[in-house]
Order: structure tokens, then C-alpha cells, then sequence
């Protein structure tokens, strides 16, 4: 057992890839009265910090992080510019939010794009690969707010296509399960139905992107969530199949009944 040198707080993330680990060291709590982890010049943030295992060294990547994760030996880093005390985006304000990459060694992180912060999640991962939600606008049949980056070429952003013939999507990202990525279409920012229950109210409607294949589009499944809490499930059958369990709200699903044993 090996102690680092900052404190975390009882529910910091901590995400690895092979030797590497990094996680959120608590400002507040690491040092006698804290410790100033990013420079911003108070220890009141939560910072991104880590080990290489194997050589048993630390690092500071001096950003204060609201999630991260890693795809092969790329830390991506959800980062506030409020919290950091840093425009990252060179857009003369400090008011976004952010997705930097950094690598071990380097002396800063990268900026990498703006981050749609009306998404549940900022960004998941599977594997070498991850996807997140462009601030940028989106236009146009079959297109969305998605940007997936794999680790072969981490510099290169891709965007995510959709089946919709009827215009752009921006849909919330929720979680991922084995590779399958639950996302909820909200019908009221599209201005259009998306589940065929006649109305355009419903805000979670479940769409799915599979995660595992390059270039897979975002599916509409076409059925209202409760919620962004919802329970969903994926179960991987095979290359690009899965078995997909989740809660649908009979209300917004045009107040159809779902649980009549006669139907089953």
C-alpha cells in the first residue's frame, strides 16, 4: 500500500488504463489549510491528479476537472473555465465548459473542443474510444451534436450521424453499458415528434449509439423515458447486437398502457 500526496474526497472518480491512474485531489483538504492544485490562486477546486504505476511517479495536470477519462494513454478532461480560472477556448471569457487532452509528460493540457453543457453527461467512454457533445450548432438531415475521438488518432474529431432523414439531433448523453451508449432526444429543443405519440412535449425520448463499431450512427428507439434516472440496461449478444432493457413512461409514450398481461 503506497499513499499519494493529495486527498480526495469520499466520492472522487477514478478512472485507469493500464499503469495509468488518475483521479480528482480535494484543494481544500491536501496540504496544512490546502493546497493551490491549478494556479487560479484559491483551494477551493477539485484538480486532476494521478499515478504512472510502474514507476511509482505522480503527476498534476493543474486543471480543475469535472470528469475525465481515459482512451488508451490520453486523459481527456471535462473542465470549467470558471473553476479553473482559464480560457481555454481563447473566446475572451471564462464562462464555458471545456474538453482538454493531456498526456503524461506534458506541461499543460490541449484544448480540444466546447462541451454542450445541457447534456446529462459530459462524456463516456469504452475502450479506446469516447464520445461527447459539441457546443457547436447543428444542422441538417442526419446529423447531431455527437464527436467521438479514438485513441489511434487522438487528434482527430469525428462527427456522430444519425438515422433522422428529418433534421439535426442534440441528444443528452445519460450512460453506457457495454459499449452502448443510452442518449435522451428532447422533442421540445427538436420541435418535432420523435416517439409517434402526435405531441413534440416529451423530453427523454431513448436513442442509442453503439459505441464499440467507428462510424455507427445514433438509433431513435422511438420510446419515452421517465427520466434522465431512468433504468436502462444493455446485455452484448454479438458484434453490434444487444439485448436493451429500460423504463418507459406510459404518459409520454401518448398515454399508451404497457403493462396490460393481455398485450405481452
Amino acid at each position: 500500500v503506497r499513499a499519494t500526496q493529495w486527498s480526495v474526497g469520499g466520492n472522487t472518480k477514478i478512472v485507469t488504463s493500464g499503469n495509468l491512474i488518475a483521479w480528482v485531489a480535494d484543494e481544500a483538504t491536501t496540504g496544512a489549510g490546502g493546497t493551490d492544485l491549478n494556479g487560479d490562486a484559491d483551494k477551493t477546486d477539485g484538480v486532476a491528479v494521478g499515478v504512472v504505476a510502474n514507476t511509482q511517479t505522480q503527476f498534476n495536470v493543474g486543471v480543475a476537472a469535472q470528469d475525465l477519462t481515459w482512451i488508451g494513454s490520453q486523459l481527456f478532461l471535462v473542465v470549467s473555465e470558471t473553476a479553473d480560472g482559464e480560457d481555454w477556448n481563447g473566446d475572451l471569457d471564462t464562462g464555458d465548459t471545456v474538453l482538454l487532452r493531456w498526456t503524461v509528460g506534458a506541461t499543460t493540457p490541449t484544448f480540444v473542443d466546447e462541451i454542450d453543457t445541457a447534456s446529462s453527461k459530459k462524456l463516456v467512454s469504452f475502450t479506446t474510444r469516447l464520445v461527447y457533445p459539441t457546443a457547436d450548432a447543428v444542422t441538417g438531415a442526419n446529423t447531431s451534436n455527437l464527436r467521438t475521438i479514438d485513441a489511434a488518432t487522438p487528434t482527430v474529431i469525428t462527427p456522430v450521424a444519425t438515422t433522422d432523414a428529418g433534421g439535426s439531433l442534440r441528444p443528452s448523453i445519460l450512460s453506457q453499458e457495454e459499449g452502448l451508449v443510452f442518449l435522451a432526444l428532447n422533442e421540445s429543443l427538436e420541435t418535432r415528434v420523435l416517439n409517434g405519440d402526435g405531441d413534440s412535449t416529451d423530453s427523454f425520448v431513448l436513442a442509442l449509439l453503439d459505441l464499440r463499431t467507428a462510424g455507427a450512427s445514433v438509433q431513435n428507439v422511438g420510446e419515452a423515458l421517465p427520466g434522465t434516472s431512468a433504468p436502462v440496461r444493455a446485455k452484448l449478444v454479438a458484434a453490434a447486437d444487444w439485448q436493451v432493457g429500460f423504463l418507459v413512461s406510459e404518459s409520454a409514450q401518448g398515454a399508451a398502457n404497457l403493462d396490460d398481461p393481455t398485450t405481452f
